[in-house]
């Protein structure tokens, strides 16, 4: 059964390619950096509106990051008790973390580029800390899969390439 829908999958790795470019390869600053950071906001703002407006396990509603749910999670998660059909509580967390991460990458991204704060260090060093804060958002998010590969055989990771989990 199909629940990752192939324009979440390509905002997906649209994101992920547009996070690696601009991170490691592209010098910041540069137009290209520039607009790939303005392209992953869009992205973001896509996947916004397929979370409001979407269906099934695209919905934000499906995505809990109550507290309940976290702790019922974290207590269950060893023991198996339960699958959770898209993303568990604390993937759905790292997610909203770096959509809105991105969100603001972009606005001081923008910002750096005006008049007003062009050179601004106090803007600059928020720029990097929030780079840095999505690196390791996007670490977690790896570490997070990988553990849930290797301890409980699930190939949830195929989610993002076939669609099925």
């Amino acid at each position: 059964m199909v629940i990752w829908p192939w324009y979440i999958r390509l905002i997906h790795w649209g994101l992920a390619l547009i996070i690696l470019l601009d991170a490691f390869i592209i010098e910041e600053g540069d137009p290209p950096h520039r607009y790939l950071g303005y392209i992953g906001v869009g992205l973001v703002l896509i996947r916004f509106f397929f979370g409001v407006f979407g269906k099934g396990q695209v919905r934000f509603q499906e995505m809990s990051i109550h507290p309940r749910k976290i702790l019922f999670f974290l207590k269950t998660h060893f023991n198996r008790t339960h699958h959770f059909k898209g993303h568990n509580p604390l993937a759905s967390l790292a997610y909203y973390l770096m959509w809105l991460d991105m969100i603001a990458l972009a606005v001081t991204g923008w910002m750096l580029g005006t008049d007003e704060y062009f050179g601004d260090e106090k803007i600059e060093l928020i720029h990097g800390q929030l780079s840095d804060f999505l690196i390791a958002l996007v670490v977690i998010h790896l570490i997070g899969m990988t553990t849930d590969a290797l301890l409980y055989k699930r190939k949830t990771w195929m989610g993002m390439i076939s669609g099925k989990t």
